[in-house]
């Protein structure tokens, strides 16, 4: 990676249930209940906030020569799909790249029935440069010991984490490969903090240089085949494909569209279509559903 109303759990968990069957009209207020959702965790010190609220991002690159779905060459081998997180405590000045489209997971914790929640390994604050990482999450190749894991290195503030980040120029892409990232994994303890201290530092970030404007979370790699696809692609937690119109005006319309037929081609689940719109002024992400959208209802 170089990246309303709010209804009840219950609704959510309700309205999932039908995607199998029919593109599902309330797909767009169960993303926006997520993302309007603001936790310190999910029950317990060990459960961070991305396992019931926000919303885990994908942006994407459309192609015919594989499924949206299943992992690059990097991420296989790596072990880590990059996301970003959003919720609304965290403002987005600019879509990712410019791109138009991609995928929304669910939280881990309210995936539908048939599907298996994936957990995050580990988190950067900003963009960080995971390509060039040992397992995305490990240090960076060109800053090895100082861009291990925060905790590690007795980083474990948001305030600390800047400091860290900080200390060096402010050149090219140093200080992303130079910075740590907050290790989510389940042989960690107080990983729900981590999590928060990590959100907090991207809040103070974009004080200092707005530009920073997403996160990075790494998300497990799901069982794979002997030729490194998806193994079971029903169960992969796919809440949404969504679109978005960029600057230039293009539209990911058609591509979400192939994407959508590609997964129930084989999957045999419909996964609903939205669009996504940022808000630059306030930094706000909004969805909306169209049935016209929808290319199978």
């Amino acid at each position: 990676m170089k990246f309303i109303h709010v209804i009840s759990l219950m609704t959510v968990v309700v309205s999932a249930a039908g995607f199998a069957n029919k593109a599902d009209a309330n797909v767009a207020q169960d993303l926006i209940a997520n993302y309007n959702k603001i936790v310190k965790n999910c029950g317990s010190s060990d459960k961070p906030g991305y396992l019931c609220s926000g919303n885990l991002i994908r942006f994407t690159s459309p192609s015919t020569s594989y499924h949206v779905w299943d992992p690059s060459y990097q991420s296989y081998i790596k072990k880590g799909i990059p996301f970003m997180y959003i919720r609304r405590d965290i403002p987005i000045d600019k879509a990712f790249q410019n791109k138009t489209l991609g995928l929304i997971y669910y939280p881990s914790m309210i995936v539908p029935k048939g599907k298996v929640g994936d957990e995050a390994r580990c988190i950067f604050p900003v963009d960080g440069w995971t390509d060039g990482r040992v397992y995305r999450c490990g240090e960076h190749y060109t800053y090895p010991t100082v861009s291990k894991a925060c905790q590690d290195q007795g980083i474990n503030t948001a305030a600390s984490w800047i400091n860290h980040f900080t200390s060096i120029a402010d050149n090219s892409s140093d200080r992303l490969r130079h910075q740590c990232g907050f290790d989510l994994s389940s042989n960690r303890t107080d990983t729900a903090n981590a999590f928060n201290q990590a959100l907090n530092a991207q809040k103070l970030l974009q004080d200092i240089r707005g530009s920073y404007s997403y996160n990075e979370i790494l998300i497990n790699v799901a069982p794979l085949t002997a030729n490194n696809l998806v193994a079971e692609p029903a169960k992969l937690p796919i809440q949404t494909f969504f679109y978005m119109v960029n600057d230039q005006g293009q539209s990911g319309l058609n591509d979400a569209r192939y994407y959508q037929k590609d997964y129930y081609q084989q999957s045999g689940v419909i996964v609903p279509i939205v669009k996504a719109n940022l808000n630059i002024q306030t930094g706000k992400m909004t969805y909306s559903y169209s049935d016209s959208d929808q290319l199978i209802k």
